[in-house]
């Protein structure tokens, strides 16, 4: 336990020792820091001693700049003075310049800047008025060109109308001549629209003659066309009772009694038809009765034109057909005959 008890005590001690020694060493650096601290104080107050050595010949360059400073200073003084005195006189000269505007400017800084815009505004204007200036004398002198030029168009139109005058007065006799011949050439178309009128009612005249002889053509056309027809139908029937007589005569062996009766039935009524058809050609020419209108028109004219030529079509159509019956109708009445000849020489054909 002994043996304990003084290890722990020298263990304490060691670390007694050891910190008194970190103390000692801390002190040690502190004193060396203060040392070099005061050495440098040192050094300072040596240099500021060897710096107050100088001192008196600094006092006196001193004492001769502020000699040198104090005149400067009372030059400058007297020159702000001159300056003052021409700023206050400035100041009341702005004063007295009127800016314009409702507002009053007290401030001179102001002032002057509305001024220099003022001036500046007034310069433009000087420029702008100088350039309109010079329009305003370039078209003065083009105006006094053109005023030249109009005189002298005003001369020239002066002769113009001189001879303008000569020539109305030479158109005014013109023109009464031209009235006369326009007198002259009324009358004259008057006249050639009288004729023509009455040329056109002559043409209208003989067209709805015409027009009346076509209609009296196709009528007489059609009555002849009519007895035509009865006529190859009375040769049909005369052919065809003169067959039946012919055989009657060769069975009964007498031809005196069955001729007569029908060749004289089949032509009965033909002489009355070939009268009525010549009385319908007579009235043909009785054309004083057409209507005729006070005023004619060319479509009046061209109707008629029309309802002819249709009607002339018609009739060379009808023609042509009664052609055709005219080469037909004898080949017909030839066959019969033949057929009734070789009948009649041939009776035993008849049997």
């Amino acid at each position: 336990m002994l043996q304990v008890r003084k290890g722990k005590s020298l263990v304490q001690q060691r670390d007694s020792l050891k910190q008194t020694l970190e103390e000692l060493n801390n002190e040690v650096d502190r004193l060396k820091s203060e040392i070099s601290r005061r050495e440098n104080t040192l050094a300072d107050n040596e240099q500021k001693i060897s710096g107050l050595s100088a001192y008196p010949e600094m006092v006196e360059a001193l004492e001769s700049e502020i000699v040198f400073l104090r005149d400067r200073l009372t030059e400058t003084e007297h020159a702000l003075q001159e300056r003052e005195h021409i700023l206050n006189s400035t100041i009341n000269a702005l004063g007295d310049i009127d800016v314009g505007g409702d507002v009053t400017i007290d401030d001179p800084v102001e002032k002057l800047k509305k001024v220099e815009t003022l001036l500046h505004d007034l310069h433009a204007s000087l420029a702008s008025s100088e350039q309109e200036s010079k329009k305003s004398r370039r078209a003065a002198e083009l105006l006094l060109a053109e005023l030249n030029e109009v005189q002298e168009r005003n001369d020239y139109l002066q002769e113009e109308l001189a001879k303008a005058g000569d020539e109305l007065a030479e158109t005014s006799r013109e023109r009464e001549v031209a009235e006369a011949a326009k007198f002259e050439a009324l009358s004259r178309f008057e006249k050639l629209s009288t004729v023509y009128s009455e040329g056109k009612q002559k043409q209208y005249y003989e067209l709805m003659a015409l027009k009346t002889s076509v209609k009296e053509l196709k009528k007489g056309f059609s009555d002849v066309n009519s007895l035509l027809a009865d006529v190859f139908s009375k040769d049909l029937e005369f052919l065809h009772n003169l067959e039946a007589n012919m055989e009657s005569c060769l069975k009964q062996r007498d031809t005196t009694d069955a001729v007569g009766m029908p060749i004289l039935s089949a032509y009965s009524g033909i002489t009355s038809s070939n009268s009525q058809n010549k009385q319908n050609l007579l009235s043909m020419d009785s054309w004083s009765g057409l209507d005729v209108p006070d005023h004619l028109d060319d479509n009046a004219i061209v109707e008629v034109c029309s309802f002819v030529e249709a009607s002339l079509q018609e009739l060379k159509t009808d023609v042509v057909a009664l052609n055709d019956k005219l080469h037909k109708h004898p080949i017909s009445l030839q066959e019969r005959a033949s057929n009734l000849f070789e009948s009649d020489g041939d009776p035993s054909k008849e049997k």
